[in-house]
């Protein structure tokens, strides 16, 4: 039985290695702000964003 993509793994796949590739989008932080704007969009029924939460990943991974 394959393990579902936590939320992390979504986020980062869906949404932030988008904005990478996005070349107008040029520090981590507008990159990151893109990333969130996309992702509150489409999971705005869901639970509330957790920057913190995702600030942490994206800095431990660069």
């Amino acid at each position: 039985m394959p393990l579902l993509p936590t939320l992390e793994q979504q986020f980062l796949t869906q949404f932030y290695e988008p904005a990478m590739k996005n070349r107008h989008l040029r520090s981590i932080p507008e990159r990151f702000d893109w990333a969130k704007e996309r992702y509150e969009l489409v999971h705005s029924h869901q639970l509330p964003f957790s920057l913190a939460t995702f600030k942490r990943i994206l800095y431990k991974k660069g």
